[in-house]
């Protein structure tokens, strides 16, 4: 009987040894599988930090761009402002001159009122010019205007 209970004590001894050793690789097996998650997470962790940091570069520089073109537009502004008083300056000055020769046209004599008919003739001209330029600025403009709106993606 005790031969048997020592037989049985080695088979159990060697069982228990495998098992142990099984245990022991498992848990090998199971920390080198956790080595790996980690070191994905790890990888998937920056990957998304390098895209975040990307995206804020990117839309700073967006942001960065608009502020220039609404500074450009200011500074568009106010050109266009001075060049509309300057207009308007002009335009009054012509009308008062206008009115001031309806005054004394009628006791003026033949060769100043030629004079004046002449004059008024190069100004009309150069209005004329100057409004077809405008015209063909404008239709231009418009016609980049349309292009840009037919371009954006929708």
């Amino acid at each position: 009987m005790i031969a048997a209970l020592t037989g049985l004590w080695r088979y159990g001894l060697v069982l228990g040894l495998l098992a142990g050793l099984g245990i022991w690789h498992l848990a090998d097996k199971s920390r080198a599988v956790d080595d790996a998650v980690e070191l994905v997470r790890a990888e998937y962790i920056t990957a998304a930090l390098v895209a975040s940091e990307s995206a804020r570069s990117r839309e700073k520089q967006l942001q960065t761009q608009v502020q220039e073109a609404k500074n450009a537009a200011i500074t568009r502004e106010k050109t266009l402002l001075a060049d509309a008083d300057r207009s308007r300056l002009a335009a009054d000055r012509l009308r008062d001159d206008l009115a001031t020769a309806r005054v004394i046209l009628p006791g003026l004599t033949r060769a100043a009122v030629d004079l004046y008919a002449d004059t008024a003739t190069v100004v009309l001209n150069e209005c004329i010019n100057e409004y077809r330029s405008l015209a063909a600025q404008t239709d231009a403009l418009a016609n980049d205007r349309q292009t840009l709106i037919d371009a954006w993606p929708r």
